[in-house]
């Protein structure tokens, strides 16, 4: 019941931005999952050194600034460094921010001078540090095992904990907390289509993270509706309208097993020309393409796109009643 509670509340976001806020805890899911997908399923472990690099070097500045304090060093000497350390601040603000636990008002304490207070800072992002470090072979198997494992098998919400498949679950906070590296547009290194597209692809990636981060509106919600429908393995998809979608390439040696297809009279299913293409093979190329986030919006036409391989494309109108009657019919 709560699946199509969820579904008709999914479907209403797609026509009206401004219904109520619910299902919290599966709309955050969702949208963590189409980022990992927008990031094609990869993780650099480069990622994770440069925040490693960036929070020893904050608090190298940090340590030096409360050593010049106590030293009574020029106060020419403090406010130079203390401007370098709210620069560094500035521009990571955001990874500062997951080793801040308790929010604390650093700028304000490194403006104090008061070396209890930075000594009291340092402590804390201190300790953050050293269990991230601790953690990390944790959160690196608990990152591999929903990777491997959430695009195909079936996966739900209870009382904080995620369920995937019948052999993995892990605490909703420990799944953010493995993913957090991807709340930084630096670490979407993915590049396979030409320049204008990646870029429209990474305008989809920054407005998720923004929304997340800073609770922007969202332009779309289609992106966190395919991810929501292409990661469930239980659709009937057999009897979805798919005559909407436009096949711009497709590979000929595929095509010929389709052949006797043609003799079919079916104004329901995409066609290349008068091949009519089915969706047992369509339904499997769309979920590869979303799961992997090889897609774009361009001109209010939304492509998905394996380079040399696959290429369909289908209007955003279109796209909403499919993805409407997706919901409906799961």
């Amino acid at each position: 019941m709560e699946d199509v509670t969820y579904n008709n509340y999914l479907s209403e976001l797609l026509d009206n931005h401004q219904v109520p806020l619910m299902y919290q805890d599966n709309l955050l899911l969702d949208k963590y999952l189409t980022l990992i997908s927008l990031n094609n399923n990869h993780y650099d472990n480069l990622a994770y050194q440069n925040e490693m690099n960036i929070i020893e070097d904050f608090l190298r500045k940090i340590n030096n600034l409360k050593v010049k304090i106590q030293l009574k060093r020029k106060e020419a000497e403090i406010e130079d460094l203390i401007i370098i350390i709210k620069a560094i601040y500035e521009a990571n603000y955001k990874i500062i921010a997951k080793y801040n636990l308790d929010n604390d008002d650093i700028i304000n304490v490194i403006e104090s001078k008061n070396p209890i207070s930075i000594t009291s800072i340092i402590d804390k992002l201190t300790k953050t540090k050293i269990t991230k470090i601790e953690n990390k072979p944790k959160y690196d198997k608990l990152r591999n095992d929903v990777i491997n494992n959430i695009f195909i098998t079936n996966h739900y919400i209870k009382d904080n904990i995620l369920y995937i498949g019948d052999n993995i679950t892990l605490d909703l906070n420990d799944f953010y907390l493995t993913f957090d590296y991807l709340l930084d547009i630096n670490n979407y290194q993915v590049k396979y289509l030409n320049e204008e597209n990646n870029q429209n692809n990474k305008e989809i990636v920054k407005n998720i993270i923004n929304n997340i981060t800073n609770n922007e509106p969202l332009t779309s919600y289609i992106p966190i509706v395919l991810t929501y429908i292409f990661t469930k393995n239980n659709q009937n998809y057999e009897m979805i309208n798919t005559s909407r979608f436009n096949i711009e390439n497709i590979k000929i040696t595929e095509l010929y097993s389709f052949a006797n297809n043609n003799q079919l009279i079916n104004n329901t299913n995409a066609k290349w020309k008068n091949v009519i293409i089915p969706n047992s093979y369509l339904y499997q190329k769309i979920k590869l393409m979303v799961n992997s986030g090889k897609y774009y919006f361009h001109n209010n036409i939304f492509t998905m796109e394996i380079i040399n391989d696959f290429k369909i494309s289908i209007t955003k109108e279109d796209l909403i009643a499919f993805l409407k009657t997706n919901l409906s019919n799961n």
